[in-house]
């Protein structure tokens, strides 16, 4: 309810509109490995932070946010405790088409993934790890301006970090059924 539907990779996905997010409420795979996934159709920088995971207590306090960091024109991720960007990851996402972005958390380390590619080199980013009762949102947060630019399909929150084998087999499979 908070979204415009819009034709998407797989059926309808969504565009946020500016100031608003999908709420996953509960949902918090920050306890171990993880991996988060969307199909992403990206408009470009266009000025502001972009955000497409975030769970914040507030809007000033992160917990853990990956998004297109338009001070340092880089996708990042950042926590409580650190920030760094995933070099390689603005150049390999096309802003003509739909793009598979994943994010994967493994020991302490993340590393991302565009069509089923790694881009750049795993980060060390050791996770901060919480229970506070805060939700898991997609395409935004609580900042107005910091909605993603672009639509969204096909979202996925999974509590292992999956391999690039994986990853590369999901891009391939699901690129084969899209519309």
């Amino acid at each position: 309810s908070d979204s415009d539907k819009h034709f998407g990779f797989i059926g309808y996905g969504t565009t946020v509109s500016a100031g608003r997010y999908i709420s996953l409420d509960s949902v918090n795979p920050f306890t171990g490995d993880f991996t988060l996934s969307a199909w992403a159709l990206w408009n470009g920088a266009d000025g502001t932070h972009q955000v497409l995971f975030a769970k914040r207590a507030s809007a000033d306090s992160t917990i853990f946010q990956w998004y297109y960091d338009n001070i340092n024109s880089a996708f990042a991720v950042y926590n409580v405790a650190r920030w760094d960007s995933i070099s390689g990851a603005t150049l390999a996402v096309d802003t003509l088409g739909w793009n598979l972005l994943s994010l994967v958390s493994r020991s302490d380390t993340v590393s991302m993934f565009v069509n089923g590619t790694l881009v750049g080199e795993p980060v060390a980013f050791p996770l901060y790890k919480t229970d506070i009762g805060v939700p898991l949102r997609v395409g935004g947060n609580d900042v107005v301006e910091e909605s993603w630019n672009g639509s969204l399909d096909e979202i996925r929150v999974m509590s292992t970090a999956r391999s690039a084998e994986w990853l590369r087999m999901e891009y391939v499979t699901q690129r084969a059924a899209r519309n």
